[in-house]
């Protein structure tokens, strides 16, 4: 049947058809390969649309695209009861798996404007934050699961928390919808989403952040897992995600315990990304990203309450290095700053910025830099792990002598294993989350941060450096 199929949609099909999909196939994968901007040349091409540093493979792609527009004419002849899917291998052909899935309609759905479906894992969550800005947690993260849903199979797992961390995950008649899966056990979450992910399927486990530790050994163990499957050169896998909400600054004395991230982050396992936004819409974009990428283990840590936002024009930055400098709250020009304010988490976040427009407006002569750590790992050590920042990004951001105050909703141990060998100051005052002993007094919403203590105190505020005229 499928020979004569496949020579009768070729009679119908003439080759000049299927040479214009190759072209624009091979188009396509060049835009990926060569521009980081204006991709559909809706205006003339400059030099800032062109890639410093191309990254991929053409070689590959020419070959590939041939096939793939050869297969067209069969694909569309295919009749009803019949499917025919396109397998294809990892490797340097992803720019045609990407633009075949593009012209084919496969990839992603156009936003209400008119805008094509983005190529590309940072692109495609810079466009999903650009959505999500402005709005709430409680109405971004559960588009970007829906949305994911739609696209193939996705699960989502829960230890019947989805309601209380503010997933609305239910159809038009409120019942749960069906790839999402509550049952109050972490380990049998856990364990659910790794066969899906071992099965080359992709999977989320949402949880508080408080109970997430106690999965802890069965993450170790997939990582183990998963380290053995890359030594032997097995194909990577979709990645382990966890969300982790209603965090301890914003919760009782019961339920504060950040320790997931910072037994993950001692075991040095080198997939491991700990990914901090600082609003929601970053949150929704971290979501997309760390589905999107193949065999890490990335966490997602996101307060449910968080209504603060700030402004988006560093997001690419943050999701493609981790991190990011703040011009809006920097003071402008070269030069070493007086203090470095430094965020991890939106919590964080949100208290920082604060104190950043207070020393602005009150200390105009003090040269301030901000700084927003979007995925922890950017810590490390040069070479300990993917993202770590080489030693002149190191500088570039925090300096060589200028006092540091960072603030991050995990335990202190966090950043003092990862930044404080590196920074060459005597002291690193941070803020993070401490247990108190006993419970805290309850007070407003606006300050539930009273749950916990600053971790490390800190340090008076630096007089402002002289200037040589």
């Amino acid at each position: 049947m499928w020979a004569d199929l496949a020579r009768r949609a070729n009679r119908l099909v003439p080759d000049v058809s299927v040479a214009a999909v190759a072209d624009a196939l091979d188009y396509l994968c060049l835009a990926q390969l060569y521009l980081r901007d204006n991709p559909l040349l809706v205006r003339p091409l400059t030099p800032a649309d062109v890639k410093t540093q191309p990254a991929g493979h053409w070689g590959v792609c020419p070959p590939v695209n041939r096939m793939l527009a050869a297969l067209g004419p069969l694909q569309a002849a295919v009749p009803d009861g019949y499917e025919l899917h396109v397998l294809h291998g990892a490797g340097h052909a992803g720019p045609s798996a990407l633009a075949h899935a593009y012209l084919t309609g496969r990839l992603g759905h156009p936003e209400p404007d008119g805008l094509p479906a983005p190529r590309g894992c940072v692109a495609a969550s810079a466009q999903v934050a650009a959505h999500a800005a402005g709005r709430p947690f409680a109405q971004v993260v559960p588009e970007v699961l829906r949305a994911r849903a739609e696209q193939g199979p996705f699960r989502v797992f829960s230890p019947d928390e989805l309601a209380s961390n503010r997933l609305d995950l239910t159809d038009e008649h409120g019942r749960p919808v069906r790839w999402a899966v509550e049952v109050l056990s972490e380990e049998l979450c856990h364990a659910w989403a790794q066969g899906y992910t071992e099965t080359v399927r992709h999977a989320l486990v949402a949880t508080y952040e408080a109970f997430a530790p106690l999965s802890l050994s069965l993450i170790q163990q997939q990582l183990k897992h998963r380290s053995v499957r890359r030594h032997a050169g097995l194909a990577p896998l979709p990645s382990l995600v966890y969300l982790l909400t209603s965090l301890g600054w914003h919760n009782t004395f019961t339920h504060q315990n950040p320790g997931l991230t910072t037994a993950l982050l001692a075991g040095g396992d080198p997939t491991l990304h700990v990914l901090t936004p600082a609003d929601p819409a970053r949150t929704a974009a971290a979501l997309t990203f760390a589905l999107r990428k193949l065999d890490r283990c990335t966490i997602v840590i996101a307060d449910k309450h968080t209504n603060v936002h700030h402004p988006l024009e560093t997001l690419d930055e943050e999701l493609r290095h981790g991190i990011a400098i703040w011009p809006h709250l920097a003071h402008p020009g070269p030069g070493e700053p007086d203090l470095i304010l430094a965020s991890a988490g939106d919590l964080p976040a949100g208290a920082l910025t604060t104190l950043a427009r207070l020393l602005r407006t009150e200390r105009p002569g003090l040269r301030l830099r901000y700084v927003h750590v979007h995925d922890l790992t950017v810590l490390a050590e040069d070479g300990n792990r993917p993202l770590a920042l080489a030693p002149e990004a190191f500088v570039r951001h925090f300096g060589t002598r200028a006092p540091i105050i960072l603030a991050t909703s995990g335990h202190p141990a966090d950043v003092h294993a990862l930044l404080g060998r590196r920074h060459p100051a005597p002291d690193l005052p941070s803020s993070a989350t401490a247990t108190p002993g006993a419970p805290s007094p309850r007070s407003t919403s606006d300050s539930s941060a009273a749950s916990t203590a600053p971790a490390c105190g800190s340090s008076p505020l630096p007089s402002p450096t002289p200037r040589r005229r």
